[in-house]
């Protein structure tokens, strides 16, 4: 509020001699640079946060020129400067548990978790916000072969209720996640055993699988995307994707655990797909659309989301194809 009010009255703003104002009035105001950087977060919302939002009504007589303005928001998004840090990911002894040196969960958004018996378990994977409840979804890379067992543990003590494999193809360094039905994969500790399988769209499919480590056990389902190889930014149908968004964002559970989103490298769909779900719960709760400022929410979680125009185009046009063929109006 003083950085606005500074901006307001004068055009200018110190940002450093603010903060030097605030602490020497009381030294526990701002007490952490995360509270800080928090502050200048909230400030950028103030003074750009809508310049880029279009409303409901407005969306498809602007659909063309959103679309030509992906380039110039791409730009925007990569001068955007990052603050995270991996003291603990890039640690010797987690070298062999990443798929890429490039790819690590930043410190402040990693999780902790320890397997059945006490020990701690490393896994490349990163908690997001919603725009309902925080804590709304897991990010994390297709777990490396040996590393079922950390995967399936996340899932379980995470409570989590839904898991959206997005490159849902297999092989020697990619292994299936799932044993076929009735079947159980074992993985150290952890047993998994699918219930049922069945198609809930096109290019989808939806698993009912039970999880249990010794006496604790839960049932999650599993969904699919069988139309989006490793690599490729964009699904090759996005109604799949809105699909997804539009029954993971109907009524959220407060007290249920994060969604666990899955792709081949932890970045390129699960970034894009995260985007989709907050596009499509916006337009649920706000009856709005910002593309550009969802993808500076999520490069604040991980500075490799969004890869490219392509997927900014991606969530314009899965807004779009919500709007067109899974919006509900009510009364």
């Amino acid at each position: 509020m003083i950085c606005y009010d500074h901006l307001l009255a004068s055009g200018k703003l110190d940002v450093i001699a603010v903060l030097e104002g605030v602490l020497q009035d009381r030294a526990s105001l701002v007490d952490s640079p995360q509270r800080f950087q928090l502050c200048l977060q909230l400030l950028d919302e103030l003074l750009f946060g809508f310049k880029t939002v279009t409303s409901e009504n407005e969306f498809h007589g602007k659909f063309l020129q959103l679309l030509q303005e992906c380039p110039e928001w791409l730009a925007g998004v990569n001068t955007l400067p990052s603050s995270l840090t991996f003291s603990e990911a890039r640690s010797k002894q987690y070298t062999a548990c990443n798929r890429s040196p490039e790819v690590l969960p930043a410190d402040r958004y990693r999780i902790s978790m320890q397997n059945a018996i006490g020990q701690s378990q490393y896994i490349n994977a990163i908690l997001l916000d919603g725009l309902q409840k925080d804590r709304a979804y897991i990010v994390t890379e297709h777990p490396l072969p040996g590393r079922l067992e950390h995967f399936w543990n996340l899932v379980l003590t995470q409570k989590t209720p839904a898991v959206v494999v997005l490159n849902a193809r297999y092989d020697e360094n990619f292994p299936e996640l799932l044993p076929p039905v009735g079947a159980t994969l074992r993985a150290a500790t952890v047993e998994v055993k699918t219930v049922a399988k069945m198609a809930a769209a096109s290019h989808l499919i939806c698993h009912r699988v039970s999880v249990a480590v010794g006496a604790t056990s839960a049932a999650v389902l599993v969904y699919e995307v069988m139309d989006w190889p490793r690599g490729m930014a964009c699904p090759l149908d996005v109604s799949s994707l809105v699909r997804l968004a539009d029954t993971c964002c109907s009524s959220p559970n407060k007290s249920a655990g994060p969604t666990v989103l899955v792709c081949g490298d932890g970045v390129t769909a699960c970034g894009l797909a995260a985007g989709v779900l907050s596009v499509v719960d916006r337009l649920k709760e706000q009856q709005d659309i910002d593309v550009y400022r969802t993808a500076v929410k999520l490069r604040r979680y991980r500075q490799q989301f969004i890869i490219n125009e392509a997927q900014l185009q991606c969530m314009l046009q899965a807004a779009r194809t919500y709007l067109s063929d899974f919006r509900v109006y009510q009364n």
